[in-house]
């Protein structure tokens, strides 16, 4: 799966934005996705 194979990427990504709560991080009202989708797409090759 996407984050078995891409652990240490997504850690360093969580670092980089300052994540404190990786479970929920991505919820919290009037979040900006668009960073997150990027990185995905970038590291699945899409």
């Amino acid at each position: 799966a996407f984050f078995g194979d891409h652990q240490q990427e997504v850690d360093d990504y969580h670092l980089s934005i300052g994540v404190g709560n990786t479970r929920s991080h991505n919820r919290q009202s009037g979040r900006d996705t668009e960073q997150l989708k990027k990185f995905v797409q970038t590291q699945a090759g899409g």
